[in-house]
């Protein structure tokens, strides 16, 4: 119960922000910054993505995940998160491709 309490609230917390505080010419970006092991090796992976309308960029990687979904690519049984069963390297030219602004940057540094 406490989870979807906080859900909902940053829910209407960023729909209230974005008709009450951003402008029409103000888009919506976020930074991703993950640092893990690949083959023994530290491997750090920042994804940034911007978009140039709230709105359009909340609603292009839902589009980009339906269709994986409809092409077959991800149907799987069972009910799973959406960065769990896409393939990512698709969903981010997806979304390249309907107009956002997506730069991935990857390190890797020997053990």
């Amino acid at each position: 119960m406490g989870q979807d309490v906080l859900r909902h609230f940053w829910a209407r917390a960023l729909i209230w922000g974005i008709n009450n505080v951003s402008r029409a010419e103000e888009g919506l970006g976020f930074l991703l910054h993950a640092a893990g092991r690949k083959d023994g090796n530290r491997l750090d992976v920042d994804i940034r993505c911007e978009h140039r309308s709230a709105y359009d960029f909340t609603v292009i990687p839902v589009i980009a995940l339906l269709q994986q979904y409809l092409d077959g690519s991800i149907r799987q049984p069972g009910l799973w998160m959406m960065g769990h069963i896409v393939d990512p390297d698709r969903l981010l030219g997806d979304m390249r491709r309907m107009g956002v602004d997506v730069q991935v940057l990857t390190a890797t540094q020997a053990a």
